[in-house]
């Protein structure tokens, strides 16, 4: 059975969650096993009914991501990668072996992206040895990719019901466009979201390509409402520093071409 992950900042509800989740798969004969939270009161509750997580660890591994009850924080799984990789099927394994749906971790991860279409460029067959160049490249990503569970966050759960803004900020370069969403509730904010595509090899001008940065923020719009559907109260804000971007935004020609429906 697949795991529940769930976070609140009222642990009263947590707690009654977890009576109700634990109530109904008794009554279909499920028993619940390895639970764990930051809520003191809770976890002793959990260990009385024996399904406090008894692995000899101080994190939960959950889709991808270390919690630490303690910390009360999340960081990403660090994976073991081969500084020695020398091939371009390697280092794409390498690379591949983060999993970060969040994208939390991407000002490093997108760098694997970004050296496999350099090889890529290169037309190397899968087990060629790259040239020195690139391995140099890789052995100072695979070092940064095996820290990255060194960079934490804070868990923080948006109350409903509360005023909350969602503010995404697009960004471009010659090599990728991308854009993060924060969500600011009570003058708290909180990175949700970001994600980064690699620009076009075509050559597209630097403003075209800030554009499509704002497209990509507006594009994945819908999916991060529906993420975030029990926070009733949002206000949204698209970023962007590129002055011709917002002219083109606001001009007539972008709007009856339906560019952002």
């Amino acid at each position: 059975m697949d795991n529940l992950v769930k976070t609140a900042n009222n642990a009263e509800n947590l707690s009654a969650l977890y009576t109700t989740v634990r109530e109904r798969l008794q009554k279909g004969n499920f028993d619940l096993q390895s639970c764990n939270s930051n809520y003191v009161t809770l976890q002793k509750k959990m260990k009385a009914d024996g399904t406090l997580s008894g692995f000899d660890c101080c994190w939960e591994k959950v889709l991808g991501y270390q919690y630490d009850p303690v910390q009360d924080s999340i960081s990403v799984c660090p994976p073991s990668c081969d500084v020695e990789a020398s091939t371009k099927r390697k280092i794409l394994s390498e690379t591949s072996k983060v999993f970060d749906p969040l994208s939390l971790h991407l000002p490093v991860t997108a760098r694997g992206r970004l050296l496999m279409r350099e090889i890529w460029k290169q037309k190397l067959n899968w087990d060629d040895v790259v040239p020195q160049s690139v391995s140099s490249v890789w052995r100072t990503l695979a070092k940064d990719l095996s820290a990255l569970n060194t960079v934490s966050f804070s868990r923080r759960a948006l109350d409903e019901g509360k005023d909350t803004k969602l503010f995404f900020f697009c960004d471009a370069s010659k090599a990728a466009y991308e854009f993060a969403v924060y969500a600011v509730q009570d003058g708290n904010s909180s990175l949700v979201f970001a994600k980064a595509k690699m620009s076009p090899l075509q050559g597209k001008s630097l403003p075209t390509l800030e554009l499509l940065a704002v497209f990509l923020a507006v594009k994945c719009l819908p999916f991060i409402k529906e993420s975030l559907k029990d926070i009733t109260s949002k206000d949204v804000y698209v970023i962007t520093d590129a002055q011709v971007v917002l002219s083109w935004i606001l001009s007539d020609f972008v709007q009856t071409k339906n560019v952002f429906v």
